[in-house]
C-alpha cells in the first residue's frame, strides 16, 4: 500500500504508473506516458510459467523528509522485486550498474529506471544487467 500511495504522490511527478485492472494481478502492468503515447509494459507468462517481470527502481528526495532520499524496488510480482533489489546488491553486477546511473543521469538523486527481469524455471530471478540493450525499458528523466 505504501508503495502505491508514494507513486501516486503527486510532488515524486515519476510518469510511471503500476496499474491492475479489476482483482486479476495477471492483469497487471507498468505505464508510462500519456494520451495516445501510452506504452504498457508486462510480465511475460507462459503456460502458467513467469519468464520474464518487470521491475522499477525509483531514488527521489523523500516527500515526508527532505533531508534523506527514497528508493523504491518495485515489481509486477515478487520475482521483479527481487531482481530489482539485487541490480544493486549483486557483486557481479553492482559496480556497472551503478556505472550506467553515473553516465546516463544527470540528476543520481532523482531518476526512475523500469527493467525487464528475466526469470529461470519459473522461479529464479536473474540479475538485471543495465546496460544490455534489452533491459531498460523506461528511464526518467529521459
Amino acid at each position: 500500500h505504501l508503495t502505491r500511495r508514494l507513486q501516486d504522490d503527486s510532488r515524486l511527478r515519476i510518469p510511471v504508473r503500476q496499474v491492475s485492472p479489476g482483482d486479476d494481478p495477471a492483469r497487471a502492468c507498468f505505464e508510462t506516458g500519456s494520451g495516445k503515447e501510452v506504452q504498457q509494459h508486462w510480465a511475460t507468462v507462459r503456460d502458467g510459467e513467469l519468464l520474464s517481470d518487470v521491475g522499477q527502481f525509483v531514488r527521489t528526495p523523500n516527500p515526508y523528509n527532505r533531508n534523506r532520499t527514497l528508493s523504491i524496488c518495485n515489481g509486477l510480482y515478487s520475482l521483479g522485486t527481487y531482481g530489482v533489489v539485487r541490480s544493486l546488491t549483486d557483486t557481479r553486477f553492482r559496480e556497472r550498474n551503478e556505472e550506467y546511473l553515473r553516465k546516463r543521469l544527470e540528476r543520481p538523486d532523482a531518476f526512475s529506471l523500469l527493467m525487464r527481469i528475466d526469470v529461470l524455471n519459473g522461479d529464479d530471478a536473474l540479475t538485471p544487467d543495465w546496460t544490455s540493450p534489452t533491459t531498460v525499458l523506461h528511464e526518467w528523466p529521459e
